[in-house]
């Protein structure tokens, strides 16, 4: 049977200094050595905080559950005492892949990490479910700067990169608000995440999302209740517990904003071309009403096969000239 490894990727994007550096061994992602014999490294699930299941009540919830988290995950040191640490390589991110919904400054900063050859610290320890292992690396950090922590599992099968996605961020600003998500997996290797803000209005919360991996070795949503889904968010067929046919998704996008997307979906993967359209709203109390707002004027389309990005169009010149 072929084996689907997983990599948990903790990237310090801007961190601490951790004093002299190892000698740093070059892999690239097609090639990182899967051969090793595991035995004697494995530790059991969960990994991560399960709280996040459940909408907190209150902020001093949040804040604490938030808190907790990152301190338990949010350092090299606390990573490797948890996880350890193994050899150093030198990583080029290729397959890094970023979602439309993420925080703007935390996608650009993302994106700049992406252009350069990284090292990365292996962890020595896994989680494992049949053929399925997790895996630790976190990306050596940079001196003198403010502590930005991202953490990505990458799906290899057969030591080829099939897949990645981003699980965790913290991102700190200068005036102490933070961006943040984080991350539970489960007994069964389903990965949830929810995304927390904390500014000087206050700290708002996103539902959580569930993510499973499909035999390719590619990450799908996950929902445990097949039949018609909807929120405020998202709305659509669940089938064998991921998306199948029309989904509808109301969401932050980091080009153009607050949007509207519409995609068909086949086994859990992007099928054809995804429509952005601009997002109709007016604000209540200060914040986006998704569940009332409605489908604008379309801005861009992606073209998908196989739930690959293979095409981006910007069909409105302004948003165009953006980017």
């Amino acid at each position: 049977m072929n084996k689907i490894i997983i990599f948990l990727v903790s990237t310090l994007l801007l961190g601490c200094s951790h004093g002299q550096q190892e000698p740093v061994k070059t892999h690239t992602p097609a090639t990182l050595d899967i051969s090793k014999d595991l035995s004697g490294a494995l530790i059991s699930p969960p990994l991560g905080q399960r709280a996040i299941l459940h909408k907190a009540k209150n902020e001093d919830s949040i804040a604490e559950l938030y808190d907790n988290f990152v301190h338990r995950y949010g350092s090299r040191d606390s990573f490797c005492s948890l996880l350890g640490c193994g050899e150093t390589v030198n990583y080029t991110p290729k397959l890094f892949k970023e979602e439309y919904s993420e925080f703007e400054s935390v996608f650009f900063r993302y994106n700049e990490f992406k252009k350069k050859d990284i090292p990365f610290i292996i962890s020595s320890k896994y989680l494992k479910k049949g053929d399925k292992i997790l895996k630790l690396a976190i990306q050596k950090s940079e001196p003198n700067s403010y502590p930005n922590l991202s953490i990505f599992l990458l799906s290899l099968k057969n030591g080829v990169q099939v897949d990645s996605r981003r699980i965790y961020y913290n991102r700190s600003g200068e005036m102490g608000f933070t961006d943040g998500k984080i991350f539970y997996i489960d007994e069964n290797l389903i990965i949830s995440t929810r995304d927390y803000s904390f500014t000087e209005d206050g700290i708002t919360q996103t539902p959580f999302y569930q993510y499973q991996l499909n035999d390719d070795g590619k990450f799908i949503r996950y929902y445990p209740k097949n039949g018609n889904y909807k929120d405020n968010h998202e709305q659509g067929l669940v089938k064998n517990h991921t998306r199948e046919g029309l989904w509808i998704e109301k969401k932050v996008n980091y080009f153009i904003g607050p949007s509207y997307f519409e995609a068909e979906y086949k086994n859990g993967l992007i099928q054809g071309e995804g429509k952005f359209y601009k997002l109709e709203y007016k604000l209540k109390d200060g914040y986006v009403p998704y569940s009332s707002a409605k489908k604008g004027k379309l801005l861009y389309t992606e073209t998908y096969k196989d739930g690959e990005l293979i095409e981006r169009k910007f069909v409105d010149k302004e948003i165009d000239e953006l980017n």
